[in-house]
């Protein structure tokens, strides 16, 4: 099975004042300034990691893996490139070198313009997405979409964003596709830091993102494992 990932390269404030009156002082009147609401609290600040807690949280080992022991791709410095670029990490494994079958993805920066495409490729239902070529030589692409798309939201946290799972085919160079299929991806962001991942299956992308954020956090000393 195929399954694509984008690269990460290129709500209202809470009010949480309960209206407890203040035994100390007396009701305030309809008129009385102090009867004015308070401002609602500023949203928390989201956390930002280290380019090594980034790093160190990405999947290895049998078990991180899912039992996936090919590694295709690996960066796990995110100051040293990856792909031709800087600042993110990725590892990206398979059973077999034509499959994608794990991919785990953290960008050190929130990118709006990413987000923002990732949203628009997945709208929630028919998706055409022609073939994209990456140079001018017309040597390297980015396969197109014609599918199916569900958008599924996911809050995890201070993460938030959703899944997308499509069926249907890629769309190759002079017109050529591939077999009908599903594959899913998962985007999320905390507002400084972008994560995507990939899995062969629904569950899988899901739990990647999940043991991700884990590992993270705990890695961070902000959480148990």
């Amino acid at each position: 099975m195929v399954v694509l990932i984008a690269a990460l390269t290129a709500g209202g404030c809470s009010d949480d004042a309960d209206g407890s009156a203040d035994p100390s002082r007396s009701s305030p009147t309809a008129g009385d300034a102090s009867s004015r609401a308070a401002p609602p609290s500023a949203a928390p600040t989201p956390t930002r990691y280290t380019d090594r807690q980034l790093g160190a949280a990405l999947p290895e080992g049998r078990t991180q893996l899912h039992g996936i022991t090919e590694i295709a791709v690996e960066c796990r410095d995110l100051a040293e490139p990856c792909n031709g670029a800087r600042g993110w990490g990725l590892v990206d494994a398979r059973s077999d070198p034509s499959s994608r079958d794990l991919v785990v993805s953290i960008n050190r920066t929130h990118r709006p313009s990413v987000q923002r495409a990732q949203e628009r490729r997945c709208p929630d239902g028919p998706v055409h997405i022609p073939l994209e070529w990456t140079d001018r030589a017309h040597t390297s692409y980015r396969p197109g979409e014609r599918a199916e798309a569900r958008r599924l939201p996911l809050t995890i946290g201070e993460w938030s964003g959703f899944v997308c799972q499509k069926t249907g085919v890629l769309l190759w160079p002079e017109g050529e596709t591939s077999e009908r299929h599903t594959w899913q991806e998962a985007y999320l962001t905390n507002g400084v830091h972008d994560l995507a991942t990939s899995g062969r299956t629904l569950p899988l992308t899901k739990a990647l993102v999940r043991e991700y954020l884990a590992r993270l956090t705990v890695g961070a000393g902000l959480g148990t494992g």
